[in-house]
């Protein structure tokens, strides 16, 4: 009896299925582990964690490992093809990491696990490093904000044995950009600002300590977040700034600050900032600064504000280490009509105390 083709589909596929009753469901390849944490290293689980509202249907994956779904505490972090430039740059031995690709748009659980490792490292690393402190203190960055915003220091040798110690992916930070190919971090000598999401890090920025280092700023190979982005998010008034610097004086001072770590940013980016009734723009002084703030400033219309300076302060980090620095701006944003009494609450102003810098 001859059967229908779509009859013969289903039958093998059946038939597939009952000779394949030790594979993971997750993964669709290789045996089902009985405790996958006892024996097998972290980088190599298949897990997905299903995510807040999104229940239990199928996610996206990335070479056969499932990423996070798409949640509140989610990095909207996108990696496009490469580019020829790339592609010969690697091929003649450039020693810089090639550009991560998360699958989706978003960062796997072992990224996630990788980055936030690395952030401890630093952390450790620079509470013990006196001239990282020192070089804190100066830029007016109180304690408070050091151990919440878990600032750190690249040493440049810290990194490496401590994911390999706890078994996580050392190929993967190559390619997410904190270590180099051929060997060493890429962060080395730098102080280093993560940024959090829901606790956990999804990308870094280094800033040299020392004055003679170029390039001043290096950042991970992922598209570059908003910095302070859960700081601010739901808020009534944001206040927007240019720099890293700036951004940790802003904490440093109670306020609902989030900074672009730049002066072009892409409209996606600036999502958190929908539900903001107003935004006070704080950024650099120069030609630049000020063109890109009235560039920002048409594009979210009434109710985004520039804030200027007092003469001769370049940006709110130079700001912050005047005595009068945090009384100033204040006064400035209370005339303006911002409710600077209400941003510092407890919800979201990680050091309540006056700054050393008032």
């Amino acid at each position: 009896m001859r059967r229908h083709p779509a009859a013969l589909l289903v039958l093998g596929a059946m038939t597939a299925l009952a000779t394949a009753g030790a594979c993971s469901p997750s993964t669709g390849a290789g045996p089902r582990a009985s405790a996958p944490f006892l024996a097998t290293p972290v980088a190599d689980l298949a897990v997905r964690l299903p995510s807040v509202g999104e229940g239990h249907r199928a996610g996206p994956r990335e070479n056969g490992r499932a990423v996070m779904g798409a949640d509140p505490l989610a990095p909207r972090l996108a990696s496009g093809p490469d580019t020829d430039r790339d592609a010969v740059a690697r091929l003649e031995g450039d020693p810089r990491p090639a550009p991560a690709r998360t699958a989706g748009a978003r960062l796997s659980l072992d990224d996630r696990m990788v980055l936030t490792a690395a952030r401890g490292v630093y952390h450790e690393t620079l509470l013990h490093h006196p001239g990282a402190r020192a070089y804190l203190a100066a830029r007016g960055i109180p304690e408070q904000v050091v151990r919440r915003c878990r600032l750190g220091y690249a040493d440049g040798a810290a990194l490496r044995p401590s994911l390999e110690r706890h078994r996580l992916g050392v190929r993967r930070a190559t390619e997410l950009g904190l270590l180099w190919p051929r060997g060493g971090e890429t962060l080395a000598g730098r102080i280093v600002v993560p940024e959090l999401r829901g606790g956990q890090c999804v990308w870094m920025l280094g800033r040299a300590l020392d004055e003679g280092q170029e390039p001043k700023y290096v950042g991970l190979s992922l598209p570059k977040p908003i910095l302070g982005h859960d700081r601010v998010q739901g808020r009534r008034w944001v206040m927007v700034v240019e720099g890293a610097f700036d951004y940790l004086t802003g904490v440093g001072w109670g306020l609902p600050v989030c900074a672009l770590l730049g002066t072009h940013v892409r409209a996606e980016r600036l999502a958190v900032l929908e539900r903001a009734e107003r935004v006070a723009l704080v950024f650099d002084q120069d030609a630049p600064g000020q063109q890109a703030a009235a560039a920002l400033a048409a594009r979210l219309g009434p109710r985004a504000t520039s804030v200027s300076l007092p003469d001769g302060v370049k940006d709110l980090s130079e700001l912050g280490v005047r005595p009068a620095g945090r009384a100033w701006l204040t006064a400035r944003l209370g005339a303006l009509g911002f409710a600077v009494d209400d941003a510092d609450d407890r919800r979201l102003a990680w050091s309540s105390s006056p700054s050393p810098n008032t």
